[in-house]
């Protein structure tokens, strides 16, 4: 279902990512998935899909897909994570200043952001991937935390000991057909 998302490395294991960009938690396993990407770009594609998960965010995932035009998605993803506060969500300064620190047009960006007919397709884009997450991922009482990771459509158990770069590169490994000497990972079935 994600598979339309941004994405790097051409290996047959799926591995998705869905984010808050304004969440802590979220920017830990970004940093890990740094690393594990670079070590399994051929064991795998990695997907990328921001989930806001205040309306302060909205901002956020909309200029994102904004930047899937442009080829500076992850860049700016990287941005947004290097400027995390505890502030939930970015002022319009803020998400000018971080699309010019990736090369993109911050001007553009905000005019984009500003006009209601502009920035439709990418509020779209954050909805339908937003609808995605919760018909497939919601728990039992339609609630959602992030992050998620999928490694072939199977949910990765959010704990330290399973998001950590050698159980995810296990993982992977295991996801294609590659034996592992650890024992097995954590996974849950998604529902």
């Amino acid at each position: 279902e994600f598979l339309n998302n941004p994405s790097v490395g051409s290996g047959p294991v799926s591995v998705v990512e869905v984010f808050d960009p304004n969440f802590p938690h979220c920017k830990s396993l970004h940093e890990t998935l740094v690393s594990v990407k670079a070590a399994n770009l051929d064991r795998a594609t990695f997907y990328s899909v921001p989930f806001p998960l205040r309306p302060p965010a909205i901002g956020q995932a909309a200029s994102l897909a904004w930047a899937r035009e442009s080829g500076s998605y992850f860049d700016l993803v990287d941005q947004y994570f290097a400027r995390l506060d505890n502030t939930w969500g970015m002022s319009p300064e803020e998400l000018r200043e971080a699309a010019n620190e990736v090369g993109l047009d911050g001007p553009s960006l905000i005019a984009t952001l500003e006009d209601q007919a502009a920035v439709q397709p990418y509020l779209d884009l954050v909805s339908a991937d937003a609808d995605a997450v919760q018909d497939n991922l919601s728990a039992p009482g339609g609630g959602i935390s992030t992050p998620k990771l999928l490694i072939n459509g199977r949910v990765v158990a959010n704990t330290t000991i399973t998001l950590t770069e050698n159980c995810l590169n296990q993982m992977i490994a295991e996801a294609g057909g590659v034996s592992a000497d650890a024992p097995a990972a954590v996974v849950e079935e998604v529902q």
